[in-house]
């Protein structure tokens, strides 16, 4: 029996949150206790890819289907072009009310079909650049209590950026170390990580405020989830879907931030879709999926439809998740694709290796594709920490290469133009750490 429409999905992004960091998906620290009782209840993706590296191009990729060279959002500075479909335009004229909150300000130049969109305030200088988790839900809240039209289903997007912002922050109790113990928690991390770390003396309080922010955030995601009147399986009318647009590096590969590589730690976010209505049973689903599949995913939901043009292969179309919802499998192997923009000056200045990254990868092989550098292939199966080069090791499987080279010709080949550069939130932009 085909189900009708929920009442609304919510749509949470959490911004700069690496799937590995995520109680549900394995870190043995207690980050995410609410998030792990709904992975409890729903359906957990646990090799989910994002397309780029970046806040902007990453989640105008969620709102199309598309990866960021089809839509041309490379960059934080560039918004989507009015002739862009998105999921959002798609569910209005559904006749769903389609409404975002955001973290931060840039975040508005992706508010193409949404009926209302609700940045974080202009704030001072001495400010917080981001809008803190506790006051997006306050927003959220009011508008449900007093904006939002009752008898219309509603596509809510909720953006938090605060682990984007962990420097510097006191931490959480429930995640405290004992004193001097820095070295084993480091070794731990490496084991969890099964990578290389770039250890320092500040590392571990680096990991801990990283730690301390998703878990402010989880806590706030709780009052959301209270709020908007959800009370469990089978007695709530919501989807929600959780994830996140982008990792980040946490001393991995040697990098501390996010951006320059294309990595896993940088790439592979968590996603988990819970269902109040029961629709569909609770799973863990390790088959690649990719963000952009949420955009046809939630019009799915929305008993609609949303297709992204597609590229002329079915394995890296956007795809709905509903097959491993129902059934826990989907035919047709996906392939992951992700692009890091070409390195400017400003960014050259800082260490970025010079010109353009992209990446294609199925479950167990991943190929970056370095225009100025050297090529690499990687066995996730074997080498989940991407260690060994097989292209330098002279032991790459010639028709593997050969299909991942295809799928990145594939994706360049449909390019269009690249997104227009916006002066409006450099500013921003430049406080949160990000050059132009």
């Amino acid at each position: 029996m085909t189900r009708p429409p929920p009442a609304r999905v919510v749509l949470v992004t959490i911004d700069t949150l690496r799937a590995d960091h995520a109680g549900f998906a394995g870190y043995f620290r207690p980050t995410t206790p609410f998030l792990d009782r709904l992975a409890d209840e729903g359906a957990v993706f646990t090799d989910c890819v994002s397309s780029a590296s970046l806040t902007g191009p990453s989640h105008a990729s969620m709102l199309t289907g598309l990866f960021p060279p089809q839509h041309g959002i490379v960059t934080n500075a560039q918004g989507l072009e009015p002739s862009t479909s998105t999921l959002p335009a798609a569910l209005a004229a559904a006749g769903w009310q389609t409404v975002a909150f955001t973290g931060v300000r840039f975040l508005q130049q992706l508010r193409s079909g949404f009926e209302a969109f609700h940045p974080a305030p202009q704030r001072e200088k001495d400010e917080a650049t981001f809008r803190p988790a506790e006051e997006t839900v306050d927003a959220v809240l009011d508008w449900w209590a007093t904006g939002r039209d009752p008898d219309r289903p509603t596509f809510l997007w909720v953006h938090f950026f605060d682990v984007h912002e962990y420097r510097g922050i006191e931490t959480d109790p429930a995640l405290r170390r004992e004193a001097g113990d820095e070295a084993a928690f480091l070794a731990r991390m490496r084991e969890h990580l099964r990578s290389e770390m770039a250890y320092g003396a500040r590392h571990a309080a680096v990991i801990d405020g990283y730690d301390t922010r998703i878990r402010e955030v989880d806590r706030a995601l709780r009052r959301l989830w209270d709020g908007l009147g959800e009370a469990g399986p089978g007695s709530g009318s919501g989807i929600w879907i959780i994830t996140s647009d982008h990792g980040e590096g946490l001393g991995t590969h040697g990098s501390f931030d996010h951006g320059p590589l294309l990595y896993e730690e940088l790439l592979r976010v968590p996603l988990l879709i819970w269902a109040g209505d029961g629709r569909f049973p609770a799973r863990r689903i390790r088959a690649t999926v990719r963000t952009i599949d949420l955009a046809p995913t939630v019009a799915e939901f929305a008993g609609t439809t949303f297709a992204p043009s597609p590229l002329g292969d079915p394995a890296l179309d956007a795809r709905s998740l509903r097959p491993f919802l129902d059934a826990g499998h989907d035919p047709v192997d996906r392939v992951a694709f992700a692009l890091r923009r070409p390195a400017n000056e400003a960014r050259l200045a800082i260490g970025w290796e010079p010109g353009v990254l992209t990446m294609a990868r199925t479950r167990r092989f991943k190929l970056i594709d370095h225009s100025d550098g050297e090529d690499e292939l990687f066995d996730l199966r074997d080498d989940p920490g991407e260690l060994a080069n097989r292209l330098a090791a002279g032991t790459a499987d010639d028709a593997v290469v050969e299909r991942l080279r295809a799928a990145i010709a594939r994706v360049l080949g449909a390019a269009g133009h690249e997104a227009a550069t916006s002066e409006t939130f450099l500013e921003e932009l430049e406080q949160l750490g990000y050059l132009k």
